[in-house]
C-alpha cells in the first residue's frame, strides 16, 4: 500500500501526458484557435485551453488564452482564476500588460468592488504612458473604478430579496438565461446541449430554447 501510494504520488506531480483525453497538444491548440478566432466558439475555446494548460501548466500563453476565452465566453470565475495564473506564471510586467486590468473588470462583475479598486489602481500606476497599452484602457480602467465606489456603496445598503431554486429542471449545472415569461409558460436559453460535427474530435455545448 505505502508503495503505490508512493507510485500515485508521483504520477500526480509529474506534467500530464501531452496526448491528454486521446488528443495531441497540436490538434488541442488548433481547435481552440478555431474555436476562438473561427467559429468565436468562446465556451469551446476556454474548454480546448483549459486542456492545454492541463498539458503545459507552467505555460502562460496557454494560461492567458485561457482566461480571454472565459471572459469571452462570461464564465467570470475561471476567467479570474486564468488572469491570476498569469500574473503568477508571466515573467515581467511587459507580458500580457492588460493582465491587471481584466483582472480587475473580472473582480467588478463578480461584486468584489474592493479587489477591483486595488487592481485597477495598480493597472492605470503601472501602465499609464505605456505606449504598449492604448490610452482607452487607461481611460476605462479610471471610469471603471469610479463605478466600482458607486457600486460598493449601492451594495452596503440592505435590500429585503427572497431568492428561491426553481428546481432541478431548471436551474443546472450549466447556463440557464434570458427568461421570459408567456402566458403561463417559462421560456429561457440553457447551454445544455451537445453535438458533434464531423470535423470536431469531440463533442461540444450549444444552447437552444
Amino acid at each position: 500500500l505505502l508503495c503505490g501510494n508512493l507510485a500515485l504520488g508521483q504520477k500526480l506531480n509529474s506534467e500530464p501526458d501531452p496526448s491528454l483525453y486521446g488528443t495531441t497538444l497540436k490538434q488541442i491548440l488548433k481547435a481552440a484557435d478555431e474555436a476562438m478566432n473561427v467559429n468565436k466558439d468562446y465556451y469551446t475555446a476556454m474548454r480546448w485551453n483549459k486542456r492545454a494548460k492541463e498539458v503545459k501548466p507552467k505555460n502562460v500563453e496557454y494560461a492567458y488564452k485561457y482566461a480571454e476565452a472565459a471572459r469571452q465566453a462570461r464564465s467570470f470565475i475561471r476567467a479570474e482564476e486564468g488572469y491570476q495564473d498569469v500574473l503568477r506564471l508571466r515573467e515581467d510586467k511587459g507580458q500580457y500588460p492588460l493582465t491587471h486590468f481584466w483582472l480587475a473588470n473580472m473582480r467588478q462583475l463578480l461584486g468584489k468592488y474592493e479587489e477591483a479598486i486595488t487592481m485597477y489602481d495598480k493597472f492605470a500606476e503601472e501602465h499609464t504612458g505605456n505606449e504598449n497599452v492604448p490610452s482607452y484602457f487607461i481611460q476605462r480602467a479610471k471610469k471603471e473604478r469610479q463605478d466600482c465606489v458607486w457600486a460598493k456603496d449601492i451594495a452596503e445598503v440592505q435590500h429585503n430579496v427572497d431568492v428561491q431554486h426553481i428546481g432541478e429542471e431548471i436551474n443546472t449545472p450549466n447556463k440557464e438565461f434570458g427568461a421570459f415569461i408567456i402566458g403561463d409558460t417559462l421560456f429561457y436559453s440553457s447551454l445544455s446541449f451537445e453535438s458533434r460535427k464531423d470535423n470536431e474530435p469531440t463533442e461540444r455545448s450549444y444552447s437552444r430554447i
